[in-house]
């Protein structure tokens, strides 16, 4: 098994591990900008189940070859009037997640992550993705998921007040190859550096 798909069943049961500590009465607390804990968890659900609802099964020509690509060609490098619209657009999605849950979040979160361990388990590295932003290989597309996983599990665990359980560990290195592959690309480059570094006195810079 390829070590990226490792790295994703990492980002589920972190993210998995997380949510089952969340109680009902917590679903409509605010937790990330404009996102209620249930806008994030179905937010989240979306990356979990995105590899299975984008694969595509005709031929087609590779139009992304790299995780960082996708993120820079997605959100990272956009005109101003893009990158407003599009996270905008990321916003609303995530509110439709969060609305769309059931009565039973923990049945729903285990049938969503056992649908797509199942799918990955079974699908090959060069099995092509038709993602919204261009075709790729599974072994390219699955990094970006466990990206988000991670990312969003540790934005749980922040609003949860909990460390981030250790089986996270391996998103969240994966993760951090690909932020920095991610800076290294971007137009805002030496800023990142100067952010990640700590020099507060610079403007943070939208990476994602």
């Amino acid at each position: 098994m390829g070590s990226y798909k490792t790295a994703f069943f990492a980002g589920i049961s972190g993210f998995v591990e997380l949510s089952s500590l969340v109680k009902e009465d917590q679903l409509q607390c605010r937790a990330l900008g404009n996102w209620d804990v249930s806008a994030l968890i179905g937010h989240s659900l979306r990356a979990v189940s995105a590899a299975k609802s984008y694969a595509f099964f005709g031929d087609a020509p590779i139009s992304i070859a790299t995780p960082e690509e996708y993120y820079l060609k997605a959100i990272c490098d956009l005109p101003e009037n893009e990158y407003i619209a599009r996270t905008l657009a990321i916003k609303e999605r995530g509110i439709s997640a969060g609305l769309s849950l059931g009565n039973e979040l923990a049945a729903e979160i285990k049938s969503a992550t056992d649908e797509a361990v199942s799918f990955l388990q079974q699908a090959n590295d060069k099995d092509l993705i038709k993602s919204p932003f261009g075709v790729m290989y599974l072994e390219t597309y699955v990094p970006t998921r466990t990206f988000e996983l991670a990312l969003h599990s540790l934005d749980l665990a922040r609003f949860l007040e909990v460390a981030p359980p250790k089986v996270l560990s391996e998103a969240i290195s994966t993760s951090w190859d690909l932020a920095g592959r991610i800076a290294k690309g971007h137009s805002k480059s030496a800023e990142l550096l100067l952010f990640f570094a700590g020099r507060d006195n610079i403007a943070k810079p939208a990476l994602f």
